[in-house]
Formats: C-alpha cells, structure tokens, sequence
C-alpha cells in the first residue's frame, strides 16, 4: 500500500493558540517538546503594547509580577531586587533578569497570600498591564501592607483571522486552548455560531468567561499553568 504523507496530517489535531504571539509561539514550543502530535495554528486576539509607566519600579525594593508581559515590557535592570512571581514562567524571567524570585505557582490569589506570608517590610509595587484581574494592589493595601502599581503595557484587542474562522467550522473540531479571561470573552465573541471546537481552560475563571452565554468548555486545566494546560490537552487529544 502507498504511503500518503497527508493521511497523518489529516490525522493529527488542529489546535488554535490565540494567545499574544510571544506566548503562543512558547506554548508551541512546549507541546512539541512534549510530544503531541498536532498542527498549530496562531491567531492572537491580544497585541501586547509597552508603556512607560507613571512610577519608576526602580524606586522599590520589591517588584510584584502577574504576568511575564509586565516584564517583557519594562526592560530597566531591576537586577539585585525581591520579586513575587505569580507563576514559574514569570519567575524564570524575573531570575533571568537578575532578580531574587519568589514564585507563587498559581494564580493571583496565591501570589497574595505568599506576600502575606512573607510580609516583607520595604517598598512593594505591582507591574501591571491596563487590564488586571484578582485586585492584587488593593488587597494587600487592605491587608496594611504598602503596595504601589505600575501600568506598563497595554493588550489591545485584534480580531480571529479568517483563517482561524475557518479552521474552527472544519468538520474535525479544533481544540482551543484558552489561558485568561479577557482573551477568553474576545475569542468567544469571535466564534461562528458553527464553530465545531473542544475549548481547555486555564482556570475557573477563564471557563466562566468563555461559557458566558452558553458555551460549553471541555476540560479546565488541574492547576494555572502551562504543564498543567499541557497535560489536559494531552487527555483531550486522546
């Protein structure tokens, strides 16, 4: 029998990463090292913008980060300082840029309880895009500790390709991994009213943005992070 290379193409999954291009193209990364066989198709809803922000992070002691973007953006050697990092991919940045790092591996409500455990007494300030979730500032206000933040990005919203419009009625569904709110309720306002898909979530709350109005999500990953998103696309895929 003649073997065709477009049978095992055709065999293979169609997973949409709509997540900001730098991201996306690391998450690929990471599921080809991982093993899963698919075809990757980008289409980022999310173009992240750097700004100057109003504060100078220089100024403090203690850097609090929600988000590899809030380090991507704001280039200033922070080296020597004490950073909370809300996950381990933040965390590896912030070590690559010379700080002393302290990662959360979760979500916003870990990253504020580790800062509530360790208490530390010297300046705080939280690098921040536009768009944040968790109030992590005002909590730990509230919980008397002194936290100053800093708008240094903009996510500034881009429609679904037509390509990926296409790729999501296929007969086949395509699995579509989501990993925040924000990008979850700009994808979910995108979709064709036909869209054939198999939706994994980061979090609660990114299934609870996406499943707004009725859409339904496949699996929502055991923990925030990407291992974990990891993981659940490999039960998806099987």
């Amino acid at each position: 029998m003649t073997h065709n290379p477009m049978q095992n193409l055709e065999a293979r999954h169609a997973v949409l990463l709509t997540r900001p291009r730098a991201g996306s193209e690391a998450f690929a990364r990471q599921m080809s090292e991982a093993g899963l066989n698919s075809r990757v198709y980008m289409s980022p809803v999310l173009d992240i913008v750097g700004r100057k922000p109003a504060l100078n992070p220089r100024d403090y002691d203690v850097i609090i980060v929600t988000s590899q973007n809030a380090l991507l953006s704001y280039d200033a050697d922070l080296s020597g300082r004490l950073c909370f990092a809300v996950g381990n991919k933040t965390a590896e940045l912030a070590k690559a840029r010379g700080m002393r790092v302290i990662s959360a591996n979760g979500d916003a409500d870990a990253l504020v309880s580790l800062v509530k455990r360790h208490a530390p007494k010297q300046t705080m300030i939280h690098l921040r895009g536009t768009q944040t979730r968790g109030d992590v500032c005002q909590r730990l206000k509230s919980a008397g500790f002194a936290v100053d933040e800093a708008v240094c990005y903009d996510q500034v919203a881009i429609p679904l390709s037509d390509e990926a419009k296409s790729l999501v009625v296929r007969e086949k569904p395509t699995i579509l991994p989501l990993f925040s709110p924000r990008s979850a309720a700009l994808v979910r306002d995108e979709l064709p009213k036909t869209a054939n898909i198999r939706v994994i979530c980061m979090s609660v709350s990114v299934a609870e943005a996406f499943s707004y109005g009725g859409l339904k999500v496949s699996k929502i990953a055991e923990a925030p992070h990407a291992s974990a998103m990891i993981t659940a696309l490999r039960e998806v895929m099987a």
